[in-house]
């Protein structure tokens, strides 16, 4: 990865453990930062868009 020193993705790496993530993957490819949403897409930091699919899994789980 070749990211800023003070990026999001670099600070991402630096100072944040996530679960259930292969940490020595993480480190070398980044993490996926999400930008902004839209209805049901959300758009990463490099411009790219996705379908949103799991912020209602948690909803209902939790209630």
């Amino acid at each position: 990865m070749d990211a800023r020193p003070n990026s999001p993705e670099a600070r991402d790496i630096r100072y944040h453990m996530h679960a259930y993530t292969n940490a020595r993957k993480h480190q070398e490819t980044g993490p996926l930062v999400i930008e902004k949403g839209d209805g049901v897409y959300v758009e990463d930091i490099a411009g790219n868009r996705y379908i949103e699919a799991m912020a209602g899994l948690w909803s209902v789980a939790v209630g």
